[in-house]
């Protein structure tokens, strides 16, 4: 069994973050860490990940889900270095030819369109 709150941990150790405050029991849905200027960098999560999380674990509907996680997650003030939840544009996302080694070939490229030669590629973190 993954244990995502120390894949968390060891994260935030890579990228030189200390006192990281998470959400609790919605680990699966880290995305990262955001830096912002002047301030602590915070944890990001997915919005819509957040959700089915509540609706699998909390046993909720949607709308539910929506309304426990608005109120008791993202109204909750902590600190101003709570973490923050995206909400991820689906068009960063490019379909797969559909094969049967597909699910290796990840969708979101991470490579911009006409990107210089000289700048990083999704293969250098994607460890693929």
């Amino acid at each position: 069994m993954i244990n995502y709150y120390e894949n968390i941990k060891e994260f935030a150790e890579e990228v030189g973050v200390e006192n990281l405050i998470t959400a609790d029991g919605l680990d699966e849905a880290f995305l990262g860490v955001a830096d912002r200027f002047g301030k602590e960098p915070v944890a990001v999560y997915d919005y819509d990940m957040c959700i089915q999380i509540l609706m699998r674990d909390g046993d909720m509907d949607y709308s539910e889900a929506i309304e426990f996680f608005e109120y008791n997650t993202i109204g909750a003030y902590i600190s101003d270095d709570q973490p923050i939840y995206l909400h991820i544009n689906p068009d960063l996302f490019k379909p797969v030819k559909t094969t049967r080694s597909s699910h290796l070939i990840p969708r979101f490229s991470g490579t911009i369109d006409n990107c210089p030669p000289d700048a990083p590629r999704s293969n250098d973190w994607l460890g693929l």
